[in-house]
């Protein structure tokens, strides 16, 4: 497991050229007369995640300079990504060639895959247990109400009672 981490200040854009991939553990068997057989290998998935960064003259050194001292991109590192549950450091391998393009010189899009050996959506808690329930009620609200319920369990009316 590498120790370097991924310059911060190469972010990869949201908006457009990231996305990740999943199912890479799921074996299928079509049958004659109904649905495919199914099950999973792993319970652990390995995650490719495509990531795009559009960096300076300056950053793209930087990027290369990284990619150096991560034996050319053969070493694991750590790396932030949002693979469901926000932005965490993930353990990943450049599982890809690296495309390196430019067309006027100064700004630089760089691509490549990432492939995080484990994700935390994969591990089971409270929270990726109830999380699917929560949503069906609270929907896109369920931020609101956590944050409510958090300040009324810590209100010194709550504490005392």
């Amino acid at each position: 497991m590498g120790d370097k981490v991924f310059p911060a200040k190469l972010k990869p854009i949201v908006s457009k050229g990231y996305g990740q991939t999943r199912g890479s553990n799921i074996w299928r068997t079509d049958v004659q007369g109904g649905p495919p057989r199914q099950g999973r290998d792993t319970f652990y998935e390995a995650v490719p995640i495509n990531v795009t960064l559009v960096t300076s003259r300056l950053g793209r050194q930087a990027f290369w300079q990284f990619i150096n001292s991560i034996s050319g991109g053969a070493d694991s590192f750590l790396m932030d990504h949002d693979t469901g549950n926000g932005i965490e450091p993930h353990q990943v391998l450049i599982t890809s060639e690296i495309k390196d393009q430019t067309s006027d010189g100064i700004n630089w899009a760089i691509s490549f895959t990432a492939t995080a050996e484990r994700t935390s959506i994969q591990d089971t808690s409270c929270l990726t247990e109830a999380l699917p329930d929560l949503y069906g009620c609270y929907g896109d609200e369920l931020g609101k109400f956590l944050k409510a319920r958090a300040e009324f369990c810590t209100s010194p009316d709550f504490v005392w009672e």
